[in-house]
């Protein structure tokens, strides 16, 4: 039955609702930050809509596997037309954002109008698969290619209509390109695959649904044909390591942290509530959908709606249970973006759990507004507060906290360097004078690395590109995060992309790079020069009074490190590591420094004074 069918002025509501999240989810990536991974991506899809390199390959995983090239030939799009990192954040956030409307059209499949409403908001609420919101990454989209592929999957067998067998292998190809963890969506293919087999003439709609799904992996076929299928033996070596029993050991851990562990993320993360009430409605949602589960499967026979529902919920709570198996084998550790592929499941769960509480209630479609109004105010919520924390400088990144989700909690760093990629833009738009060259020194150099080049060159012709430290060029700026800067000592301004500006009084490294583009992945790049081993940088310099010395590592995430610093003979720990740069006081007094790494190139040492000029 469709949600109130006699009130078309209902219907309109619903499909504000949807489009309302929508909005609101889509506009959470104009505030998320670059990682590494995502200057990866960028990179190459700038090289496609700029002359090449055309790559073959698409992102890694687990260090042994890549995929084919689909993702970054479709970034390359937004780059290319609008010609910004925002415009591709946007566009990464709207395939992301599709999830809310697919989930309401997946729900109304299994049951009926009122379920897709309550899957819509299940699917909006923050959670683990929010850390998609933080970064700009192809594991964005696996959750709308997860629900594609059901809703197609759907389509073709209830409908009987074979033809959306084909796009259904499609959108299970493109969601394996957001992450192979979307073959949990690729069993819900197999009724409509049956059906379509007994089906006399309808085998050649099978046939092009193979042909669409291997369209996406071709590239990186012939790739592999042609190398002699390296990525064979690299899936033998995995084989080998692999302790099944070990990591099936692990379901229960997992199985709680998916439960537990997004409210610990959302409190800390997303919601500017305080922890404890995080807590209480996580545990109220919980309970509500646990209520109306058991209602659901106690109550009697009932009309068609309920023994959908019924079977519906059977199905996903298998479907959940043998997913989270299937994510425990992969790894040793489950990282927050493996699971973005259970989001539609336990999100089924909760909508029917909630229809079970609420269907045969006479204020159900009140219920079903008060529910709307409290999701979109969530929504909003989460919204203000990443605007917030962009403009006060403290976009926030979970870092070690989501490398294991079954793993005790990190906590979030008290300062954060990171920059919004709409401040990538801005930056990127500064940095090239009409005369001279600029040089990006400190915090603000190594995060705006993490583009890979992309932004400068978006904002900067060729011949006006910033540097990254070293002393070369004609004007030179260092920022130290805002809250860390005042913790130094530092006064408060300048303060611009959420830094502390400064000039510094004297650079100490004479190495450098320019902000071009490479399409390397880092890690990759790296290996050359840990294989080469480390190099020594050293020097003597005189250090005005209530200064600081700042050593960066312009590449935190891959390249080793190793300052020291000595006053009169004595070594000197650092004042402050925000684990891109280390600073050290040093006023009135002559500094010894010395550092031991790999790439030198990717080694920034400044002087800067803590009081503004």
């Amino acid at each position: 039955m469709r949600l109130s069918e006699r009130s078309g002025l209902a219907r309109a509501g619903v499909v504000a609702v949807l489009l309302l999240l929508f909005a609101l989810h889509l506009a959470l990536f104009a505030f998320a930050t670059l990682v590494t991974d995502s200057g990866r991506d960028l990179a190459n899809a700038w090289a496609i809509g700029h002359g090449g390199p055309y790559p073959e390959y698409g992102p890694s995983l687990f260090g042994r596997w890549k995929l084919g090239p689909v993702w970054f030939y479709a970034l390359a799009l937004p780059l290319r037309v609008f010609g910004s990192v925002t415009a591709a954040a946007l566009f990464t956030g709207a395939l992301a954002a599709l999830k809310i409307p697919l989930a309401f059209l997946v729900g109304r499949r299994l049951v009926d109008a009122r379920l897709g409403l309550l899957a819509a908001l299940a699917m909006s609420l923050p959670g683990w698969s929010s850390v998609g919101t933080l970064v700009v990454a192809h594991t964005s989209a696996v959750e709308t290619g997860v629900l594609a592929t059901i809703w197609l999957a759907l389509a073709a067998w209830q409908d009987r209509r074979p033809a959306f067998l084909a796009p259904a292998f499609l959108a299970l190809a493109l969601a394996l390109h957001a992450h192979p963890t979307a073959l949990v969506a690729a069993p819900v293919l197999l009724p409509a695959l049956r059906q379509a087999i007994r089906t006399p003439g309808v085998r050649r709609w099978i046939l092009a649904g193979g042909v669409l799904f291997a369209l996406p992996f071709l590239p990186a076929l012939l790739a592999e044909m042609r190398a002699g299928w390296p990525q064979a033996a690299a899936s033998l070596g995995y084989l080998q390591e692999a302790d099944p029993m070990a990591r099936l050991a692990r379901i229960p851990a997992i199985a709680s942290a998916l439960a537990l562990g997004g409210a610990w993320f959302g409190g800390r993360f997303l919601l500017s509530l305080p922890a404890a009430s995080v807590w209480m409605l996580h545990g109220l949602v919980l309970l509500a959908a646990s209520a109306g589960a058991i209602r659901l499967l106690r109550i009697g026979p009932g009309n068609e709606s309920v023994r959908r529902a019924r079977r519906a919920w059977w199905v996903v709570a298998v479907g959940t249970l043998c997913a989270i198996a299937f994510l425990a084998l992969l790894r040793d550790a489950t990282p927050a973006w493996m699971t973005y592929a259970l989001a539609p499941f336990g999100a089924g769960l909760l909508a029917l759990g909630g229809w079970g509480l609420i269907h045969d209630r006479a204020r159900r479609d009140a219920a079903l507004g008060v529910l709307a109004l409290l999701a979109l105010g969530s929504a909003a919520l989460g919204l203000s507060q990443r605007a917030a924390l962009e403009s006060s400088g403290r976009i926030l990144l979970p870092g070690g906290s989501i490398g294991d989700i079954a793993a005790s909690r990190a906590a979030a760093a008290q300062y954060s360097p990171w920059l919004s990629v709409r401040q990538f833009d801005a930056l990127a738009a500064r940095a090239c004078p009409a005369t001279g060259a600029l040089t990006l020194h400190g915090e603000l150099a190594a995060v705006f690395d993490f583009s890979q080049g992309v932004a400068a060159r978006l904002h900067c012709p060729p011949d006006r590109l910033p540097g990254l430290g070293g002393s070369a060029g004609t004007r030179h700026l260092a920022g130290v995060a805002a809250g860390l800067a005042v913790e130094l000592g530092l006064e408060p301004m300048p303060v611009e992309f959420g830094h502390v500006l400064r000039t510094p009084l004297r650079v100490l490294t004479d190495a450098a790079r320019l902000a071009e583009v490479d399409v390397r992945y880092r890690p990759e790049r790296q290996a050359a020069f840990d294989a080469a081993g480390d190099q020594v940088l050293e020097g003597r310099a005189p250090c005005p009074p209530d200064a600081l010395v700042a050593f960066t590592n312009l590449t935190p995430m891959v390249n080793r490190a190793q300052f020291e610093l000595w006053i009169d003979g004595e070594a000197v720990p650092p004042l402050a590591d925000s684990r891109l740069t280390r600073y050290y006081a040093c006023g009135g007094s002559e500094v010894a420094w010395r550092v031991r790494t790999p790439d030198p190139a990717s080694i920034d040492a400044v002087i800067l004074s803590r009081r503004a000029r």
